[in-house]
């Protein structure tokens, strides 16, 4: 959620509310989302490039360094995320998503550092992660705010976070701007331990005269959150009495400390009644429903995820704080005063909003669900028919990237919601804002959710391919002679060159940069800057040499990949993983149209890995950041534009390696033959002449021509592709 101007406030009294802790031993709530969040925004960003759209390996080493630290210690996590988003926050929501969008126009490889946009793969990487390290998590339908606080307090351990609604929980809460990434020894030399800081809420209430801790969550409805916003109490801020504070501090920060003041000296019954005083009769109804739901949001009870954790029911149970109801009409019998007018701030959110549609849903659907096994953005689907698009950084003058992966998502809708009659509404981006697009059904028959539960292996896996249009020969042509984890992407190739043709480029990028994570990082170690890999290897990467091998399948070449070869390799396109000087200072070096292309490609292999997840994983589960470095993607791409004959440049390129180049040209040829199956070689950069006048002015005249042509083209109800370009 998130509490106006509170973090603010406390962190600068840290030495009036924070104690020093030495965290080991112990048990840790973490709440997921915001980790995810913050080990991007506090250890990335000297690693990674935003601009490039994601550079997932860097980010997945993060992931392993954090939760090492804490296994080093004895620590032992319990990851809590949020779900779908709750009917009182959507108004938040779109507001956070227009600035995003607004945020990815702006940046680029100068203005990086500026602005931040968050990976479109992000908290895929992370979970794949935790997964690998076989990490216990958990997700709650929607909101996980409260569920880690009843956690935290079950098991009596400290909850880790970067979020101002923990100020208001009785729980002990490490903001992580105060966790320190680094290992320490104890004096003693008996355990190892990470240096953070814990907020201890007796000390705030005790330093404000004593303060009720039930008014704590009157303190932040009064102050504002994700779920109420504080100009619905502009009436009772007009008759409070304003504390006198630093001169530093603005008006919001005065208010903080004048309604703490106020509070002080009320009951929960009390604090609520004055409030209300200061509404006419007809609007207090309204405010005391939103006074009495975003103050439930905030009352510890009983966890209902001890048992996905394996943790004793009746051994971690607490007791509950008596959940608030509004007694109204004693409350108006009590009101005597004279009431101002007031207008509600009350926000209307339109369209489909039924958490009882959940009803409808299998305990099959939750549990997977629950276990972090499905996203969350299919409780959106299940309860408001709608799909949020993450934005991305792309070409602002182009239709958006997403485009390509809504018929996914429709086939998606159709079968959570098993053959729904009403469309579904995907929110993505128009220029600079967000639009509703109307995505019809797709138009094949497809089996319910609970029929998948009961198909076979290979039944699913020719479902996949059926709903993209793919020929199930796929599998035994293409699929079968590569390594199962690159299934997912190969499927996801075909179904992008099937509807653009313009991808076979930005594969051989690919191919590239799969071969390097997936075969030289594991043997030769982690290394992105060139300072780095020279201080390891530089004296000896001269001295190496390295022998072709016999094989004739493309799993086999890749084994055959040695430790030499690998450095050898590594030593000649290090540089490709690091933005160069020209980008970092010139924004018309930024080619915005590659990385629109490469976002398209983003988007197609997210919701093909929602697709291959709702259909109980039939292909091996995809991890990005074993395949993505958006930073070398963008370089080696627009290096590779700018080669007259890219099978020439690659034999120069690999020389010194030539079972990584055999292996490169058999994956290649399989994507001619297979994946591309119109083409007959990669293109070719051609050397520009330039245009005579009259050239110029022919090309133009032939370009609106085409324009008109594609304007008037008719829907085909055949295709489900031609969705694409009659959505406005």
């Amino acid at each position: 959620m998130g509490i106006k101007g509170l973090t603010t406030f406390i962190n600068r009294r840290t030495e009036l509310f924070f104690e020093d802790y030495h965290l080991h031993d112990t048990n840790l709530v973490i709440d997921g989302n915001s980790l995810c969040c913050q080990l991007y925004c506090w250890h990335c960003k000297q690693k990674c490039n935003d601009c490039f759209g994601g550079d997932y390996d860097n980010y997945a080493a993060v992931v392993r360094n954090f939760f090492q630290l804490l296994l080093d210690c004895n620590v032992v996590p319990f990851l809590v995320f949020d779900g779908g988003y709750e009917k009182r926050k959507l108004h938040t929501i779109l507001s956070r998503m227009k600035n995003r969008i607004e945020c990815a126009k702006n940046l680029n490889s100068v203005s990086e550092g500026h602005y931040s946009v968050f990976p479109l793969f992000l908290r895929e990487t992370f979970i794949n992660v935790i997964d690998e390290l076989g990490l216990k998590r958990a997700r709650c339908e929607f909101e996980g705010d409260s569920e880690v606080a009843c956690l935290a307090k079950a098991l009596n351990c400290p909850i880790l976070s970067y979020d101002s609604d923990y100020f208001i929980f009785d729980a002990l809460y490490i903001p992580f701007s105060t966790f320190t990434m680094s290992l320490s020894r104890s004096r003693d030399k008996t355990y190892n331990y990470i240096y953070c800081q814990v907020y201890k809420i007796d000390k705030f209430l005790d330093h404000f005269g004593g303060m009720d801790k039930t008014n704590l969550p009157i303190l932040a409805v009064l102050l504002g959150n994700d779920y109420i916003k504080r100009s619905m109490f502009s009436e009772f801020y007009k008759h409070l009495k304003v504390e006198k504070t630093n001169r530093k501090d603005n008006e919001e920060q005065r208010n903080i400390k004048s309604v703490i003041t106020w509070l002080k000296n009320e009951t929960q019954e009390s604090a609520i009644r004055k409030i209300l005083s200061r509404y006419k009769l007809d609007k207090r109804k309204i405010i005391a429903e939103n006074i009495e739901n975003a103050i439930k949001g905030y009352n510890v009870q009983n966890s209902v995820f001890l048992k996905y954790f394996k943790l004793d029911m009746d051994k971690y149970a607490i007791d509950n704080i008596k959940d608030i109801k509004i007694d109204f009409e004693n409350i108006e019998e009590n009101i005597d005063e004279e009431i101002k007018d007031s207008e509600s701030d009350e926000d209307t959110i339109s369209g489909i909003y039924d958490e009882d549609l959940m009803k409808n849903l299998p305990e099959i659907f939750f549990e997977k669900y629950r276990d972090c096994t499905l996203p969350p953005s299919f409780m959106d689907i299940v309860v408001q028919h709608k799909y949020y698009c993450i934005a991305m950084i792309e070409d602002y003058s182009l239709k958006p990237a997403h485009f390509i992966s809504f018929p996914i998502v429709s086939a998606i809708y159709k079968i959570i919601s098993n053959n729904p009659k009403e469309k579904l509404t995907v929110i993505a981006r128009c220029e600079s804002t967000y639009k509703n697009y109307e995505v019809p059904l797709h138009e094949r028959p497809l089996p319910s959710f609970m029929d998948i539960q009961t198909m076979d292996e290979i039944s699913r896996k020719h479902l996949m391919l059926e709903i993209l249009n793919i020929d199930k020969s796929f599998i035994d042509n293409c699929l079968n002679h590569f390594p199962p984890s690159w299934h997912v992407l190969l499927i996801a190739l075909k179904y992008i060159y099937a509807n653009t043709k313009t991808y076979t480029l930005y594969c051989n990028s690919l191919i590239l940069c799969a071969i390097i994570l997936n075969y030289f990082d594991p043997k030769i170690g982690y290394y992105r800057l060139t300072s780095a890999f020279d201080n390891k290897y530089g004296k000896t990467v001269k001295h190496l040499k390295a022998k072709l091998h016999d094989f004739d399948s493309i799993t086999s070449g890749l084994d055959s990949i040695s430790k030499d070869e690998a450095i050898l390799c590594m030593d000649g396109i290090i540089n490709h993983f690091q933005m160069n000087q020209k980008l970092r200072e010139s924004q018309r070096s930024y080619n915005r149209h590659t990385i629109h292309d490469l976002a398209g490609m983003q988007s197609c292999i997210l919701h093909l890995v929602y697709l291959n997840l709702l259909l109980n994983c039939p292909y091996e589960s995809f991890m990005i950041h074993k395949f993505y470095d958006g930073t070398f993607m963008y370089n080696i791409s627009e290096n590779f534009k700018r080669r007259s004959n890219l099978d020439e440049y690659m034999k120069t390129l690999l020389q010194k390696c030539p079972n990584v180049l055999k292996s490169f040209e058999l994956i290649q040829e399989n994507f001619k033959n297979i994946v591309f199956t119109n083409e007959s070689s990669a293109p070719q950069a051609k050397k520009k002449r330039k245009r005579t006048k009259k050239e110029a002015e022919e090309a133009s005249s032939s370009a609106e021509v085409v324009q008109e042509a594609e304007e008037m083209q008719l829907f085909d109800p055949n295709n489900k592709f031609t969705v694409l370009s009659s959505i406005e």
